[in-house]
């Protein structure tokens, strides 16, 4: 879900930049914008 997330969030064109972090029940996953801009 988080990496759903990052991805909708950074719009068209999007990439993770890594693995899914976590710690408990909190999960993070950092995406870069397709934007070259």
């Amino acid at each position: 879900a988080a990496e759903t997330a990052a991805l909708a969030a950074a719009g068209l064109g999007a990439q993770l930049l890594g693995p899914r972090l976590a710690l408990g029940p909190v999960t993070c996953a950092l995406a870069r914008s397709g934007d070259d801009a």
